[in-house]
């Protein structure tokens, strides 16, 4: 509890920190709305990187729970397995950086800044590995409150950049460098001084090496469509339309939807798969399967309508946020959080069924309809028809409602149907049903389709979440023990 009470303090500092920073950023006297939006798309660059190695992640992740009897929990070999994967990609951005930030359209950059790409991949990947031992060992705390420290220290060093300095791209980027570089070195020598390093840390097993490679090469697949379903319609954006529809893009499907990423699965990522891993879910007790089935269920229900609430009031915060040049998208703004609430509350689904070793079958599913997007943002880019923010956002909103409303609660059925038996297609229908008619209203007025929009989703939840309360009561009878 300690650990997940730490998690939420630490995501809400996040956030809170980061919804003041946005404005700032966008604001003239840093980078402006094009700045701005040519910084995401140059993070956007970094993020494939990151995504493709996101199956190693998960990978080592798993192996880290699948070991935590033994002293190291797994971390020697799992840190070779980072280092060895990190390799190709800084190589890569080392040889070939600027014709890469060329290519989606960022011109002739300056070579600092791929030096502090460089150092931010390679310090980012190998945090995340080190911060499993954390997990693995009941001390997710620890790494909450070095996170907390990191986000307050990032956040008061930029503000005062932007206040001070001329403030540039390069600041930005040199400040998420050195501080992430930092973090890195405070795991290295507390790892040391509790002793997990030891003279055999690095002697690893070929075959326990492969096998991780292995496993993990199907879930970077699924990293590397995941980034072509948000990132790419960034740069998709930036070539056809200009960095202003690169940033409301980016607005939605980077900020908006990693604030709510953070806040409902990020959280429990850490947890999820190293707790998980050592367990056949299919095999365990009834009571057991009961109570994950109730704490899914219960999950489910209070991130769905949290994040319709957000949506239907679209029209009060987003003036306040990021001022009146955004108010022509509000509408817009609120169906695609509607519909990515979708993807949040699958996200656990997906953790689950990668620890139970389904990762190749869900991310044979994620990399079909990704390609189906990427051929149909590429026909934009290459042919500058259907050229317009709201056509790429209603594709990216459709990839959506069929990845994660269908297929990926389909897979999770499937599979592990001793702790799932809601129906997806009236899961779906709520989701389509609220959004559409929420924003079908809006144009005749705000409030009634705010009115609409609640009143279409209560009664859709009545019937998706049927007995509901029995899982409320069971789940805080479960926390009474």
């Amino acid at each position: 509890m300690l650990g997940l009470g730490s998690g939420y303090l630490q995501k809400l500092i996040q956030i809170g920190t980061t919804i003041i920073v946005v404005p700032l950023l966008i604001s003239d006297m840093a980078l402006g709305l094009s700045g701005y939006g040519q910084l995401m798309t140059l993070l956007t660059v970094m993020a494939f990187f990151s995504m493709v190695l996101d199956g190693l992640r998960l990978s080592v992740s798993r192996k880290v729970g699948q070991q935590s009897s033994s002293k190291d929990h797994g971390l020697g070999i799992s840190v070779v397995a980072m280092m060895l994967a990190l390799f190709l990609p800084i190589l890569i951005l080392a040889l070939y950086g600027n014709e890469i930030y060329v290519f989606v359209g960022l011109g002739n950059i300056a070579s600092g800044i791929i030096l502090l790409s460089v150092i931010f991949l390679f310090s980012e990947q190998l945090n995340y590995v080190l911060e499993q031992y954390y997990h693995s060992s009941g001390l997710t705390w620890k790494v909450n409150s070095i996170t907390m420290i990191e986000v307050v220290v990032r956040f008061l060093v930029i503000c005062v950049a932007i206040f001070s300095y001329q403030f540039s791209i390069l600041t930005y980027l040199f400040i998420f460098a050195v501080i992430y570089l930092l973090k890195l070195m405070y795991f290295i020598f507390d790892l040391f001084s509790m002793k997990v390093f030891s003279s055999d840390f690095f002697n690893v097993d070929k075959k326990e090496l492969s096998e991780i490679f292995k496993y993990s090469f199907p879930l970077s697949l699924k990293g590397v469509a995941t980034f072509f379903v948000y990132r790419f319609g960034v740069i998709v954006c930036n070539k056809t339309i200009g960095p202003d529809a690169a940033a409301v893009y980016s607005l939605i499907f980077t900020t908006i939807k990693n604030y709510l990423g953070q806040i409902f699965v990020a959280v429990l990522r850490p947890m999820v798969i190293p707790i998980t891993a050592a367990k056949n879910i299919k095999i365990i007790s009834k009571e057991s399967q009961q109570s994950i089935r109730s704490l899914l269920r219960v999950y489910e229900f209070f991130v769905v309508g949290a994040i319709f609430i957000v949506a239907f009031c679209t029209d009060y915060w987003l003036e306040l946020w990021l001022g009146d040049k955004f108010m022509a998208y509000s509408a817009l703004f609120a169906l695609s959080i509607m519909v990515v609430s979708l993807e949040v509350v699958s996200g656990v689904k997906a953790l689950l069924l990668v620890s139970q070793g389904y990762g190749k079958s869900l991310s044979f599913y994620s990399l079909f309809f990704a390609l189906v997007l990427m051929s149909m943002l590429f026909f934009i880019m290459a042919t500058e028809m259907y050229a317009s923010i709201d056509v790429i956002i209603y594709i990216t909103l459709a990839y959506i409602l069929a990845f994660n409303g269908v297929a990926l609660m389909k897979l999770f059925k499937n599979r592990l149907s001793s702790i799932d038996y809601d129906s997806y297609i009236l899961k779906l229908m709520m989701y389509v049903c609220s959004a559409s008619s929420y924003f079908y209203f809006h144009e005749m007025s705000m409030v009634l389709a705010f009115l609409i929009g609640v009143t279409v989703y209560v009664i859709m939840s009545f019937f998706v979440f049927k007995g509901i309360f029995s899982d409320f009561r069971f789940v805080f009878k479960l926390f009474l023990r």
